[in-house]
C-alpha cells in the first residue's frame, strides 16, 4: 500500500470511529435535536458544516443558546428517516 492510500485508510478508520462514538453512543453531544417526537445528540461543531444549522446556533436566536433544538417540518417530503438521513 502506498503512503496516500494509507493515509486515506486511516482517515476512513478515525471516521468510522467518530460516528460510532458520536453519533451511534452519543457521546460528547453538546446538543439534542428534537423532531418527529424522537430526540437525537448531535455535536454544533459538525452541525455547522449545514448553512442551515451555521446560521441557526451562530446568529442572534435563542436556539443559538439552547441544549435542545426542537425543530418541526411544513414539507411534508421531510419525514423522519429522511431527516435521520440528513443528520447521519
Amino acid at each position: 500500500m502506498n503512503p496516500e492510500s494509507e493515509q486515506r485508510v486511516d482517515q476512513l478508520s478515525l471516521l468510522q470511529k467518530l460516528f460510532s462514538i458520536g453519533w451511534e453512543n452519543g457521546a460528547f453531544s453538546d446538543v439534542k435535536i428534537s423532531a418527529f417526537g424522537q430526540q437525537y445528540n448531535a455535536h454544533r461543531i459538525l452541525l455547522c458544516q449545514s448553512p442551515f444549522f451555521e446560521r441557526l446556533l451562530r446568529g442572534h436566536w435563542s436556539d443559538s443558546q439552547s441544549s435542545t433544538l426542537e425543530l418541526s417540518f411544513d414539507d411534508p417530503h421531510i419525514c423522519p428517516d429522511t431527516f435521520l438521513k440528513a443528520l447521519q
